[in-house]
């Protein structure tokens, strides 16, 4: 998620106060930064009135709860309308009123806070964060909380799925050849597992490219691409024979949908059942006495006739404390506040050190990317599996389903589902296959984005004289009005020019990308070729009279054509497909 995906009115309208899309890229990487160094504070949401800085929306990280009456430490997070486009700063108040921003500046020289217009880079924010967290530490500061964030933004469903707004489980991007589509696959898997290092880095394409890889290293993306001999066998599961000392073994197999899905189920469950389990028979075998954490003072843990645990306090006069085992697992697992938490926190201690107690795993989101998907058979393919990849029937879903496979249910018995945190990301070539002709039940359950040939892209760019622009442009209006718009040229074919590119390199595009692409179009219809392109490029000849002993039917009168690779060398080729008025050279 980004801050284009905040829901609640006060965050909207904060961020529609900064002036430009890279200061809310900005804002919106600080409050992720300022998550990872202070997990535990609070985010606020709240509207200011303020002479010194005007009205504003405000997210402050770190105010005290509502009851505190002594001083709180918080970073602000606003629009400075007297200097800043975008601004965060160190804010203290109460007793010890500018005792943090006083040593911040102490430690920093100034410098107790960022901004979008002089601290741009991540590299400043960081720097910052960490001067912050040394302070902090110096003077014993503590943004408590629960690490609460307002539920309409960096949501998270109850199982820990992070939800990516406007992203779909099932996408296809389709369009003609050149326009990008494996290319900016990339980039929308960043969306999916790394968001806010894409939004980081969206201009440094090697930056992302390494990213990219990197996860597929980690295993949290899969890349395939679909061709008329790829089978069920290789995407799902299949019999495969191997050769082990001379004979032969036969073994089901998994395919790599099926890797990747059963990947993106797993996660670490909490052992806490086994936990609580041992430390009940350490309590009836020795017993146990352990410390508050605060202030240091014993007590006796013992188990009650119910199974739950007892707290008894060492003191004279002190009362027996009941923690049941279902409280117990609230506190553990889920951060929930129970009577008589300062013995529930000596408990936790003793069985994380003693145990090795764990929480649950979050699941993390995992991509496979298809390549060419409508080059496979679909029906073949994804078998039964086209039912399950639908987002209501995915595993946690109300309507979720599951199936038997074929090959292994013979041996495990067990049902697969597909999980929820699975994307699936396809490419599809529309003039390798109409979208018309696209397998319905595919079509239903993706989610389809076009991509067009962008001659904009190529603004600017002009080689030996020719406008590249504009010549893209026009030879894909003519393929339209001739053929059809699936089947004009991308913008990817000319992205490797610049101003300082020899002709001889775009000649090299024409002569071996885009006139074989055109011949394959037009079925060597070679005068719709010539409208395309011009009549310089496509020349005819007459078939001699004397070329046959006699002359054969259909013949009479007729043309050969080829292809002029002389004129590729004269920049005014190029020129007349969108001038009429450059004259051919003589």
């Amino acid at each position: 998620m980004g801050f284009e995906d905040y829901a609640s009115e006060s965050v909207k309208k904060l961020f529609d106060s900064f002036n430009t899309d890279e200061d809310r890229k900005w804002a919106w990487m600080v409050i992720k930064k300022l998550k990872e160094y202070f997990p535990k504070a609070d985010h606020h949401l709240f509207f200011e009135q303020s002479k010194s800085y005007n009205d504003r929306w405000t997210i402050r990280i770190g105010v005290k709860p509502k009851n505190q009456t002594r001083g709180y430490y918080s970073f602000i997070l606003a629009k400075d309308k007297k200097e800043h486009d975008a601004s965060i700063w160190a804010h203290s108040a109460g007793y010890d009123q500018g005792r943090f921003v006083k040593l911040l500046k102490e430690e920093g020289k100034e410098k107790y806070y960022v901004s979008s217009s002089m601290h741009r880079e991540e590299k400043d924010v960081l720097e910052w964060l960490e001067l912050c967290k040394k302070v902090s530490e110096k003077i014993g500061v503590r943004f408590d909380g629960n690490g609460y964030m307002p539920k309409d933004y960096d949501k998270k469903q109850e199982k820990g799925t992070i939800i990516m707004k406007n992203l779909s489980l099932n996408t296809i991007l389709y369009g003609s050849p050149g326009t990008g589509k494996t290319y900016h696959t990339i980039n929308k898997s960043l969306e999916i597992l790394d968001k806010p290092f894409l939004d980081a880095n969206i201009k440094d394409r090697e930056k992302l490219k390494k990213r990219f890889d990197e996860l597929r290293k980690e295993e949290k993306i899969a890349f395939t691409t679909f061709h008329q001999s790829f089978s069920y066998e290789d995407f799902i599961e299949g019999i495969r024979a191997n050769a082990i000392d001379g004979k032969i073994e036969y073994k089901v197999e998994d395919g790599i949908f099926k890797k990747i899905a059963i990947a993106a189920s797993l996660q670490t469950k909490s052992n806490f059942d086994e936990v609580y389990e041992k430390l009940c028979d350490e309590i009836e075998e020795k017993g146990l006495v352990l410390r508050t954490l605060a202030h240091d003072r014993p007590f006796d843990v013992r188990i009650s006739g119910t199974g739950n645990l007892s707290a008894i306090p060492q003191t004279g006069n002190g009362n027996t404390m009941s923690i049941t085992k279902e409280n117990l697992r609230k506190f553990l697992l889920e951060d929930k506040k129970i009577d008589w938490i300062i013995y529930a926190r000596s408990i936790k201690k003793h069985i994380e050190t003693t145990y090795g107690f764990r929480k649950n795993e979050e699941k993390s989101n995992y991509v496979l990317i298809i390549d060419e998907i409508n080059r496979g058979n679909i029906a073949n393919i994804f078998g039964e599996l086209i039912t399950l990849i639908e987002p209501s029937k995915r595993a946690g879903a109300p309507e979720a389903l599951s199936v038997t496979l074929p090959y292994s249910n013979a041996y495990s018995k067990e049902e697969f589902s597909v999980p929820d945190n699975l994307y699936i990301i396809g490419t599809m070539n529309t003039a390798d296959r109409s979208l018309a002709l696209m397998d319905t039940a595919l079509r239903r359950r993706f989610h389809f984005e076009e991509m067009m040939p962008k001659p904009e892209l190529l603004r600017g760019i002009i080689v030996d004289g020719v406008n590249i622009e504009l010549l893209l442009a026009r030879m894909n209006k003519r393929i339209t009005a001739l053929y059809d718009r699936d089947h004009t040229l991308g913008h990817a074919f000319f992205m490797s020019l610049t101003n300082e590119s020899p002709l001889a390199k775009l000649r090299e595009v024409f002569e071996r990308q885009i006139l074989p692409l055109l011949q394959e179009y037009f079925f060597e219809d070679w005068n719709k070729i010539r409208l395309v392109v011009g009549n310089a490029l496509i020349v005819t000849e007459n078939v001699e009279a004397d070329l046959f002993e006699s002359s054969p039917e259909g013949l009479v009168n007729s043309k050969i054509y080829r292809i002029n690779l002389d004129a590729l060398d004269d920049p005014k080729t190029y020129m007349r497909i969108y001038d009429k008025a450059m004259k051919p050279s003589v």
